[in-house]
């Protein structure tokens, strides 16, 4: 189903967009995001656990033996809680090398060049393309794809994507830099993403395989959402963000 769509002008987009990089600021401030959620999940867990004792000390549900009937899904669910929290601890593990020539994994040094240019020549976005974003969910699975058309020969394909935590509902392309690169000068191509969530994700346009948007807008505290829910706030989205402009 696509929910939305946004146009994006000839030349807004970068020429050659640029890989996701996980540098030193970026693994920082993604396991600042992993750590809110993961402890928004032990809390859910821990009221979750609290809902069921509740539920099972009822002496009118005695007779059911209900204490026994999901030991399997609680222990489960105990276990995806314990592994999410260290899903980011290692991601620190995961090096990468600015030289090819210093990773051992490397074998082949012959043609990198070569190889690097075909792969550009690949994901080029010339001047005369313009760009569509086009949000998507399939099967509860929710995403951006970010198309190009090239009018000569009046060609659209999906370029790159990027994976959304709720329904897409607006988009706002913005030629303003925000984010990891908002210091950095000239313009940029960037996209709010409206969602069932009660925040704005803007995702850089630019960088290919991103993992996180480059800034969030809202607020990440759970508890303080549930308090609020559905009641305006000055400073922040209570409920799904309808629309963007």
């Amino acid at each position: 189903m696509i929910s939305a769509l946004a146009w994006v002008r000839k030349g807004a987009a970068a020429e050659k967009p640029t890989t996701y990089e996980m540098t030193e600021e970026e693994y920082t401030r993604i396991q600042g995001i992993a750590a809110l959620e993961i402890e928004d999940a032990k809390k859910e867990l821990k009221e979750k656990s609290k809902l069921d004792d509740e539920i099972l000390n009822d002496p009118a549900l005695k007779d059911f033996d209900l204490d026994k009937y999901d030991d399997s899904d609680h222990d489960s669910d105990q276990e995806e809680a314990e592994g999410s929290a260290h899903v980011f601890s290692k991601i620190k593990g995961l090096s990468y090398y600015k030289e090819g020539e210093e990773d051992p994994y490397i074998t082949f040094k012959d043609g990198e060049e070569d190889l690097e240019e075909d792969e550009a020549d690949e994901v080029r976005i010339f001047g005369s393309d313009n760009l569509l974003l086009v949000a998507k969910t399939e099967d509860d699975i929710s995403n951006i794809e970010v198309c190009v058309f090239e009018g000569e020969s009046d060609n659209l394909f999906v370029h790159h994507d990027f994976m959304l935590p709720a329904f897409p509902l607006a988009l706002e392309w913005l030629d303003y830099r925000v984010g990891r690169k908002a210091q950095e000068p000239g313009g940029g191509s960037y996209v709010a993403v409206a969602t069932f969530e009660p925040r704005i994700e803007i995702w850089d346009l630019d960088t290919m395989d991103g993992m996180y948007p480059d800034l969030v807008l809202g607020c990440m505290d759970k508890k303080q959402l549930r308090k609020c829910r559905g009641k305006p706030h000055a400073e922040f989205h209570t409920d799904a963000v309808m629309s963007l402009s």
